[in-house]
């Protein structure tokens, strides 16, 4: 999900942090918009990095978010 959907934010929105993934959405789509003026550039080459640390977290990320649905289904 994070390598078709990750300028949506989705992978994010589906781990339920939705305050990454509107930050996601928001500096992406913000840096497309302003690259023109050069600070643009700067959002993009973050979220990249930001994208980057997730393709490596992602597993431990879905573990976690995992063990949290358990909980609460044994619950």
């Amino acid at each position: 999900m994070l390598i078709f959907l990750g300028s949506f934010g989705a992978h994010q929105f589906y781990l339920n942090q939705p305050l990454n993934g509107a930050m996601v959405i928001v500096l992406w789509w913000g840096g497309w918009a302003t690259a023109f003026v050069g600070v643009g550039v700067l959002l993009i080459i973050g979220v990249l990095i930001w994208f980057v640390v997730d393709l490596c977290l992602l597993p431990s990320y879905v573990r976690a978010a995992n063990a949290r649905a358990l909980a609460v289904n044994a619950a």
